[in-house]
């Protein structure tokens, strides 16, 4: 799995673009600040309970199944273990590396009536 790697000496940050652009590790001082596995690869078993990622288009829970949002249908599947749809579409989607360096993704659809486009970019400095 590609990791990149930002860091300034003191401070490292390990993002992982194909896992939802996630933050698999921030270290400062040799100290991680962030519950990080050994393999990078539990963060697809384990979504939830390592680092940290984007949540969007929503954060939190919405109820799985049929929800009236203003006039619009939203008819999400659940992904956790409460019945919840939690988190967002974009956390473990593989997410693109554009020129400038930045990471990107579109989303939409998938019981999410609106498109959209998350972008982040990353410096330690």
């Amino acid at each position: 799995m590609e990791e990149l790697r930002f860091s300034d000496g003191t401070v490292e940050a390990v993002v992982l673009p194909e896992v939802g652009a996630r933050l698999h590790r921030l270290r400062a001082y040799g100290h991680d600040l962030l519950r990080t596995p050994e393999d990078v690869h539990e963060h697809v078993r384990d979504p939830f309970s390592w680092g940290a990622y984007v949540m969007a288009p929503w954060c939190n829970r919405i109820e799985a199944g049929p929800v009236l949002l203003g006039s619009r249908l939203i008819a999400l599947g659940s992904n956790f273990p409460d019945g919840s749809a939690i988190h967002g579409q974009v956390y473990a989607r593989p997410w693109d590396r554009r020129e400038d360096g930045s990471l990107a993704v579109r989303g939409g659809g998938d019981g999410w009536p609106w498109t959209y486009e998350v972008g982040m970019r990353i410096e330690v400095v």
